[in-house]
Parts: structure tokens; C-alpha cells; sequence
């Protein structure tokens, strides 16, 4: 069997959101799709698993979640369509529906992180939400959110720092990052080491820097800061305190 893999921006559909997951998606077509990934992974060099596959507005199309990352499988298993869906009947704002579906991936990757991993600014206000912030120690944009990090906890938000070294694993940025994690007073050690001070040298074997890392290359993280909302929305850069507090009011 051939197999096409399709890349686009956009795949516009003009049905209405009743028709998602309006039929069941048959034995046979998982196991088509499952045929489809086995033979991209000979080429990708690594396994790929159909974690869910549901059915989508477009007749003939499956929308299959494989490692955190979200395309389309058509149901004989020859075209397999990687980019965004995007239903112009809804709002704008929720346009794509492959951002929707990607929402509920991150939401469910964060909700399985442990507290005690995370360097945490617990909101100094009565709690409005948490946010997820993947940050870089020797990233610049990342030592301004921290100087203004009273502005965010002021307004009811609880910051939750993930480690994201920019430069990769065998870097220096991950050993200060090592050492930020290991340390006894993280947030101690996280404002210093963000403002380009020495801090010691700490390791520890339970450290989450490199599960951190991993898991922010599988949400396609880019850059740092890059936060993820409770709802799964994910903004790359620094946004203001006032930008965030719409985010988590859902006013943008």
C-alpha cells in the first residue's frame, strides 16, 4: 500500500460541529490507521502510537493524538494530513479545531506534573488560576518576568515554573538549571541563577529538569517564557500580568 503524507496550513471545513464524533470509528479503520503510523515510522525512525482516534466533521478523515502532537488519517489509511483544521462556521476565535482538540492534550500533559517539581510563586491575591511557565535560566525575557513576578502573584495568579534549557541536555544551561532544581530554597536559587549569579553547584538524582524538558519539546515549545493556562492555551513570549489575567478570565 502507498501512503501520502500531506502537509497544509489550513483544512477549511464547512460542516457543523454536530457532526464530530458522530460515529464510531470501526476496528478495521484503526487498524488502518495504526498501518499508517507503522509505516511512518520506518522513515521517522521511531514508533509512533495512535494514543486516541475519534472521527472529525470531514467524511473519510480521523483525527488520531499520538504522543501529544495532533494530525488526520484518512480512514483507508493512504493519507495521512499534517496542519490545522479550521471550521468557519464557529467564532474566530475558536476557528481551529485542531487548537481546540491540542488544548485538552496540554491540559491533561500539565494536570500530570507533581507540585513538589515545580518552582512555584503562589498567588498573593486571592487565586483567579495557575499558569505554567516552561523558562530558560539564560533567557532574558525570562529574568524580566521574574523581576515582575509580585505584578502576576499580586493579581491572583500562581506561577508554576517548568524547566525548558533552550540550548538542550548537554548544556551549561541545563546544569544550572540542575542546580536550580536541586537546590534547598528553589526560588532562592531560580531569582539568582535568572540574574546571572553564581549559585552552587547541586545535583540530585529526582530532579525534573530533563522530564521538563522533553515533555515542552512534545507540546512544541520554541522559545521561553512560554505559558500554558489550565485550559490547555498556550502563548509564547512575555505577556503582561493584565494579559494574563484575561487569559484565565477567558476575556481574549
Amino acid at each position: 500500500m502507498k501512503y501520502t503524507v500531506i502537509a497544509i496550513s489550513l483544512a477549511i471545513s464547512f460542516l457543523t460541529p454536530a457532526f464530530v464524533n458522530a460515529a464510531e470509528v470501526s476496528a478495521a479503520e484503526r487498524k488502518k490507521v495504526q498501518q499508517s503510523l507503522d509505516q511512518i515510522s520506518k522513515v521517522a525512525g521511531k514508533p509512533l502510537k495512535a494514543d486516541a482516534i475519534s472521527t472529525t466533521p470531514v467524511p473519510g478523515l480521523l483525527q488520531v493524538t499520538s504522543d501529544y502532537s495532533i494530525f488526520y488519517v484518512s480512514t483507508d489509511g493512504k493519507y495521512v494530513v499534517s496542519g490545522e483544521m479550521i471550521d468557519v462556521a464557529k467564532d474566530p476565535k475558536e476557528w481551529s479545531m485542531t487548537e481546540q482538540e491540542m488544548r485538552k492534550v496540554r491540559k491533561a500533559a500539565v494536570a500530570t506534573l507533581k507540585t513538589k517539581d515545580m518552582i512555584i510563586y503562589p498567588a498573593t491575591a486571592t487565586k483567579i488560576g495557575s499558569v505554567y511557565v516552561f523558562t530558560d535560566i539564560d533567557c532574558h525575557f525570562c529574568r524580566k518576568l521574574q523581576e515582575s513576578i509580585k505584578d502576576y502573584t499580586d493579581k491572583g495568579i500562581e506561577v508554576r515554573y517548568l524547566a525548558y534549557p533552550r540550548a538542550g541536555l548537554t548544556s551549561k544551561s541545563f546544569e544550572k538549571s540542575v542546580s536550580v532544581w536541586c537546590a534547598a530554597d528553589k526560588n532562592k536559587a531560580y531569582t539568582a541563577a535568572v540574574e546571572g549569579k553564581d549559585i552552587p553547584d547541586n545535583q540530585c538524582k529526582d530532579n525534573p529538569v530533563k522530564s521538563d524538558f522533553e515533555l515542552g519539546l512534545k507540546l512544541a515549545v520554541r522559545g521561553t517564557p512560554t505559558f500554558i493556562f489550565e485550559d490547555g492555551r498556550k502563548v509564547a513570549g512575555l505577556i503582561s500580568p493584565e494579559d494574563a489575567v484575561k487569559i484565565i478570565k477567558n476575556e481574549t
